[in-house]
């Protein structure tokens, strides 16, 4: 807690919820509602998931996978690396949880469903936590500006802006809906999927 403090205190944006994942009673929270990029952040839940399904024998761990049967992946990643084209389940939990690998999250993503994954962020009370489905460098490269025009308020909490959300190759004005949560000023669920659609990622 010391050091989340000392990086608040240097000028970061610093936001923690913890749960105990036995009780659901929540063990800490500061700012969570605050809406931060945090890179990786996903395959936590996806692994509480994985590991879930494992236990209930809904998934058998040592079902193998060959990855020539998945859309590669460029970029970062051990598997791509290594000879062998194929590993059980429970070897990708391990490439997942210990290097992050891209391929071994996206199969474990297929093997368990996106909408399983956004219900346990969900009962994690993970509430504007969203997973970038797949790992095909959809946005890599490919920088978002945005440039806010006309304001109109709706309520004390919430407006909307005319926004010019711009890329590489152009864009175009769009309606965005942003709200006040606990003096914070956060862009609205709805108008954060827009977005992502524009890269042809999904918040369902």
């Amino acid at each position: 807690m010391r050091a989340l403090e000392e990086l608040a205190d240097a000028g970061a944006q610093v936001s923690v919820h913890v749960t105990d994942l036995d009780s659901g009673t929540q063990v800490l929270a500061g700012d969570d509602h605050v809406t931060l990029p945090v890179a990786g952040l996903g395959v936590v839940p996806l692994l509480i998931e994985v590991a879930s399904r494992f236990e209930a024998g809904t998934l058998d761990p040592l079902d193998v996978v060959d990855r020539s049967d998945f859309e590669a992946v460029t970029g970062s990643g051990l598997w791509r690396s290594l000879r062998t084209p194929l590993l059980p389940l429970v070897d990708l939990v391990i490439l997942a949880a210990t290097a992050g690998d891209p391929l071994a999250v996206n199969i474990l993503l297929d093997q368990v469903g996106h909408h399983r994954v956004r219900d346990r962020i969900e009962s994690l009370g993970l509430r504007r936590t969203a997973v970038l489905d797949r790992f095909t460098g959809v946005l890599a490269g490919y920088p978002l500006t945005g440039t806010v025009g006309e304001i109109t308020t709706v309520d004390a909490d919430t407006v909307t802006a005319t926004t010019e959300v711009a890329g590489p190759h152009g864009g175009a004005p769009m309606p965005l809906t942003f709200e006040q949560i606990d003096g914070t000023w956060v862009i609205a669920d709805e108008s954060a999927c827009s977005i992502l659609a524009m890269g042809t990622l999904s918040c369902e």
